[in-house]
């Protein structure tokens, strides 16, 4: 079930069992302990909910692309297959960016860098996910759409530069990408904000 499709479900489980397994190539690391907030999940539901169909349309898009799930029409039913960024070509890859920006830069209702995934993940973690083994090319995107780099994911309460994804010793870009994040963390914390169409709630207050 997509991202999008499993958010307007209410009546379906939300345990953190239910929370994307880690990929092979994902290093294990701790993790802080946290409770899984489905008060928080109730809230994305609602404001997903009240969004007119253009932009649920358009959020649905932006995380079947940082999440890297397609929905495939078979015979009998429709599947999700998993495609992840860093396994794709650098024109797909381009292509995808390309896209993210535009969805978040477009001024459609409600659709900003603010998001999270059905598991609480901050789309800064997801694109780091999406750039492994790359470099911050969608990490980029996201943090200047207006992306909170100093959020923690609500599942496990880890911030994005305590990824796991950036403990990964195969990925030559890892020092770039915790460098990104910092900088743009100094700079959300001094009030500046990138994203031209940041709405007064994602929007960091001014020192």
């Amino acid at each position: 079930m997509s991202w999008f499709a499993w958010l307007l479900a209410p009546e379906e489980p939300r345990t953190p069992d239910a929370k994307r397994q880690r990929r092979d190539d994902e290093p294990a690391a701790p993790r802080a302990a946290s409770a899984w907030d489905d008060a928080a999940l109730a809230a994305r539901q609602r404001r997903l909910g009240s969004l007119p169909a253009a932009s649920q349309q358009l959020l649905s898009e932006l995380f079947r692309v940082l999440c890297g799930e397609e929905e495939v029409c078979g015979e009998d039913e429709t599947v999700l297959e998993r495609d992840p960024g860093f396994e794709k070509a650098p024109p797909l890859r381009q292509a995808d960016c390309a896209r993210v920006r535009h969805i978040l830069s477009c001024g459609a209702s409600g659709v900003d860098a603010s998001w999270r995934s059905i598991y609480g993940e901050t789309l800064v973690h997801l694109a780091l996910e999406y750039d492994h083994r790359h470099p911050p090319e969608m990490l980029l995107v996201v943090l200047e759409a207006g992306a909170d780099p100093t959020a923690r994911n609500e599942l496990d309460g880890e911030l994005a530069v305590e990824s796991s994804w950036l403990a990964c010793s195969e990925d030559e870009h890892v020092v770039a990408k915790r460098e990104c994040i910092l900088q743009f963390c100094e700079q959300w914390r001094r009030g500046a904000c990138y994203a031209t169409h940041c709405s007064p709630a994602t929007a960091p207050a001014a020192p």
